[in-house]
């Protein structure tokens, strides 16, 4: 990247559907960029509210702005802070409410509200992701925006017991991988479970290429990685794809009749 992302800085790239790549340069509506620019703003004012009270303690400037495009950066200008900082804050908090892991969230009362108002305003016909200064991402897509409004389910501070878990995991799952979208804030496939149609949403490392995923396709696989529980089911919802195997089946069942005792038996046959 031309313009690195400071520790102390959040970008926001907002896409155009019809934008499949970062270079592609489609305008969008400008209606989608305020409302992105608004509430991730007052997102990170109450990140620092909920950090130092009413004191004033941190502006936010516009640090990014690439002409011809949706991408905007905000960056904090400290003044005698010390500790976490808003971003910190807004970055461990959006994580942890993309995860299902809300507790983070809630520690953060103010920040909370305007994370449900992030959520309201998505649009999912775009691609918006938020980006960090380490190279992590939280894409602000409908799936986000369905996390919001569980996260909004909480009364004070008890929050409704779901049926099932809620959180996140890591575990291995097998199946077939179908069609992979490339067009959203996230590289998006689903995994039709092996021996059902149980389909999982499967999000893929951009930074690996699409060379790299494409290769497994419409096979059976084994994907590993961090595993989206919503609470709604016992299965997770999405699936953050570390590592991809293709399951070779055997071509045949082999005879082993015989091996110890030298005898042979001629061919396999089930019923036997």
């Amino acid at each position: 990247m031309d313009n690195p992302i400071k520790p102390e800085e959040v970008r926001i790239v907002i896409r155009h559907p019809s934008a499949i790549r970062d270079s592609d340069g489609e305008p969008v509506s400008a209606s989608v960029f305020k409302d992105m620019f608004n509430t991730v703003l007052a997102a990170l004012k109450a990140a620092d509210k909920d950090l130092r009270g009413k004191k004033k303690a941190t502006e936010f400037l516009v640090s990014h702005l690439r002409v011809g495009s949706g991408e905007f950066g905000l960056i904090e200008c400290q003044q005698h802070f010390t500790g976490p900082t808003p971003v910190e804050i807004f970055k461990r908090a959006t994580q942890s409410v993309y995860r299902s892991e809300f507790a983070a969230a809630d520690e953060h009362p103010n920040l909370k509200k305007k994370i449900a108002e992030i959520g309201k305003k998505i649009d999912g016909k775009y691609a918006i992701t938020v980006q960090f200064w380490d190279g992590e991402e939280v894409p602000f897509d409908t799936f986000f925006s369905g996390q919001t409004r569980r996260l909004m389910e909480t009364k004070g501070e008890v929050k409704s017991n779901p049926e099932y878990f809620a959180g996140s995991a890591y575990g291995a799952f097998d199946g077939r991988l179908g069609n992979i979208d490339y067009r959203g804030a996230a590289w998006i496939g689903h995994l039709v479970l092996h021996g059902s149609n149980i389909e999982i949403e499967c999000v893929f490392d951009k930074s690996k290429g699409e060379d790299a995923i494409n290769k497994h396709g419409n096979k059976r696989v084994s994907v590993t990685g961090r595993a989206i529980y919503t609470g709604d089911s016992q299965l997770p919802e999405r699936i953050e794809v570390v590592d991809i195997e293709t399951v070779t089946a055997a071509a045949e069942f082999r005879d082993i009749r015989g091996s110890l005792t030298g005898k042979s038996y001629g061919g396999f046959d089930l019923g036997d």
